[in-house]
């Protein structure tokens, strides 16, 4: 059995499962300062029977869990805790989740191979769903930080997010999160929630330096498409864990040959509809208005267009972006 606790500002997360690759694949939080009156979150997944597993005492509901939404699952709920199985894809398959004691359990009874990735989902889902509940907004994106300046990096997958962190990572930047991080929209402050990175291939000669230097460590997890990698280990004392949000960019891919930083048009509007996450949580519990006033009190809203490095000469070698151009597109 596997167990590891991780202590976070706001949250201790405590994971326990009796699987090896499904520990390192959850084993994705910052370990932080410990402080007391932390929110506990308790995962299990572990191998058992649930055949006799009784729905007595919850309501069937309909299908409200869409992790995948193409996957149909039968739901049953019981106040502030619900029971999830039966489902089309994964018939060994139960998900027990208590909201009251902020606790999932994930059984399986059989292999795991097959269910390894929806599990890990699952349970990051539950983890966002209890950032909700303590008034904060947890968001798909990078946040990089150089000297009293902090932005963050939102967009689509294949945006460039990922790109541009590692073109002003060397530039003697730090690293709160690439990939997951939630918002104290009254503050400002934005807290890690993911440590690790994941490397593609790239021709891109800046970006592939560093991948070069990040794949020197052992990766933590493990993917068809990728590895990850523990950017907590690799940076040291420049991972950071909390910084204050001083902007935040929309990255995207553009036909421009060069790149440009502007104020764009619905920034705010394309970054809430689009990198809150999960989406489906944003009409429950989200105030719209009131997160356009905090955020925009806070931060200044922009946009990056990339060009497609595909396009680039082979011997292009320099940064698309520097701290210096966002430095003074910011004090104009």
């Amino acid at each position: 059995m596997f167990l590891k606790k991780f202590l976070m500002e706001h949250i201790e997360v405590v994971i326990k499962t009796d699987d090896k690759k499904t520990f390192e694949m959850l084993s994705q939080y910052p370990i932080q300062m410990h402080k007391k009156n932390q929110t506990k979150i308790k995962i299990m997944v572990r191998k058992d029977s649930f055949d006799s597993i009784s729905t007595n005492g919850y309501n069937e509901i309909n299908h409200s869990f869409n992790v995948s939404p193409e996957i149909k699952i039968k739901q049953f709920c019981n106040g502030k805790a619900d029971l999830i199985f039966r489902f089309t894809e994964f018939s060994k398959l139960c998900i027990s989740r208590d909201f009251e004691k902020n606790c999932i359990t994930c059984s399986y009874d059989g292999e795991i191979d097959d269910c390894r990735n929806f599990i890990c989902a699952v349970v990051e889902i539950f983890v966002v769903n209890i950032i909700y509940t303590l008034d904060f907004l947890p968001l798909h994106g990078a946040v990089i930080a150089k000297d009293d300046l902090c932005i963050a990096l939102c967009g689509t997958s294949g945006s460039g997010k990922s790109s541009t962190v590692l073109q002003l990572l060397p530039q003697d930047a730090k690293l709160l999160s690439n990939d997951l991080f939630y918002l104290d929209t009254k503050s400002g402050d934005v807290y890690s929630l993911d440590k690790t990175f994941g490397v593609r291939e790239t021709s891109f000669a800046p970006v592939k330096k560093q991948c070069e230097n990040i794949k020197k460590f052992a990766p933590s997890i493990y993917s068809t498409d990728q590895q990850y990698y523990d950017m907590q280990e690799y940076l040291k004392e420049r991972f950071i864990t909390k910084a204050k949000l001083n902007a935040i960019f929309m990255v995207k891919i553009s036909d421009s040959i060069e790149p440009r930083i502007s104020v764009g048009k619905n920034i705010l509007k394309e970054f809430l509809k689009g990198c809150i996450f999960p989406s489906t949580c944003i009409n429950k519990t989200i105030n719209f208005l009131d997160c356009y006033r905090n955020i925009q009190s806070n931060c200044f809203l922009g946009q990056i267009e990339l060009p497609n490095f595909k396009g680039l000469p082979i011997e292009y070698d320099k940064p698309l972006i520097t701290w210096q151009e966002i430095y003074e597109f910011l004090n104009t």
